[in-house]
C-alpha cells in the first residue's frame, strides 16, 4: 500500500493552525508527518486521539514535536501527558520554527 503521507521531513501536509486532520496508518511502522508555521512566544497545543476516544483507531498513539531542523524540539513543556485516550502537549514556541 502506498504512504499517503509522508513519515519524515520531506511530507508536504501543512496543518494550518486551528484546524484539525485525520491520517490514516496505511502499514505497520507508518508515521505521519504535518508541517506547521508557529509564532515565537505563543502557547499551543496539540494532541493525538486513539482508540479509547471514539475519534481514532490506535490503542497506542504517539505524537512527536520537531523543529525546523528535524531534531527533537527544545521546548518548554507546561504539560504532557499521556492519557488512555489521547496524547497532548502544551507548550510555548521559543523560536516560531
Amino acid at each position: 500500500m502506498a504512504d499517503t503521507i509522508l513519515g519524515n521531513a520531506n511530507s508536504t501536509r501543512v496543518l494550518p493552525i486551528g484546524n484539525t486532520q485525520t491520517g490514516t496508518i496505511d502499514f505497520a511502522g507508518d508515521a505521519d508527518w504535518w508541517k506547521v508555521t508557529l509564532n515565537a512566544g505563543f502557547g499551543y497545543q496539540v494532541w493525538v486521539e486513539g482508540l479509547a476516544s471514539g475519534a481514532g483507531t490506535l490503542t497506542d498513539p504517539y505524537l512527536g514535536i520537531y523543529n525546523s531542523l528535524v531534531r527533537a524540539a527544545r521546548i518548554s513543556l507546561t504539560d504532557f501527558a499521556i492519557q488512555s485516550d489521547r496524547v497532548v502537549a502544551s507548550f510555548t514556541s521559543a523560536t516560531g520554527k
